[in-house]
């Protein structure tokens, strides 16, 4: 995070601002920042006031991925043949 925020200050900015409304984390690729809420309404709070400066949304968190899923049902060899890009991007 450090060298996000020192290279690119309005990233800083906006990690300041969204910690106001609690334990503000960033994406581990370093793509967006987030903040975990007690309910729908808090969640709905936070953004009405960020969505005032920012590109916001409000989303609800996943218990498991849904590649999980994929995984369990086909095996992992089947699923990584599924998910394979197209052999013209390579």
């Amino acid at each position: 995070q450090a060298v996000v925020f020192q290279e690119y200050p309005k990233v800083w900015k906006a990690y300041v601002e969204l910690s106001q409304y609690g334990y503000a984390l960033m994406t581990g690729s370093g793509a967006c920042l987030f903040i975990a809420s007690e309910s729908h309404q808090e969640a709905n709070t936070i953004y009405q006031q960020v969505s005032q400066s920012y590109e916001a949304y409000c989303v609800e968190g996943l218990d498991i991925h849904p590649l999980f899923h994929m995984i369990s049902k086909l095996g992992s060899r089947q699923a990584v043949k599924t998910l394979d890009f197209d052999s013209s991007m390579r």
